[in-house]
């Protein structure tokens, strides 16, 4: 399972398991026999989560260059919006701070050093995670902000028309919730919820 790789990286990668005769299999492949996934330690499936647009510009090229099936899931509440990843946002924010001191909570945070932004940074990925969605956003608004930055900017998203044309190609997609609340931190109901919105915006877009 991959998020985001270069293309010249997974060209490697891709060339290597082909090399060692991996048998690449498809999403399709897998909806008929899902037992087939097991049968050998040499059968694998490619898949991609969150529908970063590093998907389209380097993983497809490489996928249709060795004929490669993949499966791309899709938080599509960040597609075709000014919606940026909330935790691109932190990562590009803070370790771009543009101020050397913040506060919270009463307490000083320096980021001046390139370790302590990097050791901030981890720190609030791990809080963050914890939060409910309802929290989670608003929070990321405001520490973007304290440290001098909007958290909308350039889009790491992929778009509904890249979308659809790479599925013309015969790439296969599936959803990976709509807002990519946390399963472990969230009330069962409002699980649920983001789910159908990711269901109902998929089969709006691309079925």
């Amino acid at each position: 399972m991959y998020h985001h790789i270069k293309s010249s990286e997974f060209a490697n990668q891709i060339y290597y398991l082909k090399d060692m005769n991996y048998n690449f299999l498809s999403f399709n492949s897998l909806l008929k026999d899902s037992s087939i996934l097991k049968a050998s330690s040499k059968n694998i499936l490619v898949t991609f989560d969150d529908g970063y647009k590093s998907n389209f510009f380097d993983s497809y090229p490489v996928a249709v260059k060795y004929n490669l099936p993949l499966i791309i899931y899709l938080t599509t509440g960040y597609i075709n919006n000014k919606r940026n990843f909330w935790w691109r946002s932190l990562k590009k924010s803070v370790l771009n701070s543009k101020v050397d001191t913040i506060y919270e909570k009463g307490n000083k945070i320096d980021l001046i050093t390139k370790h302590e932004r990097e050791k901030f940074y981890y720190r609030k990925i791990k809080e963050i995670r914890q939060l409910p969605i309802s929290e989670r956003d608003a929070y990321v608004d405001s520490l973007c902000s304290k440290v001098g930055f909007n958290k909308i900017g350039s889009r790491d998203n992929l778009s509904w028309k890249q979308i659809k044309y790479m599925n013309l190609k015969g790439i296969d997609f599936g959803i990976h919730t709509h807002n990519h609340v946390s399963f472990s931190h969230e009330e069962i109901s409002t699980v649920l919820e983001d789910v159908d919105l990711s269901i109902d915006e998929f089969r709006k877009n691309l079925e």
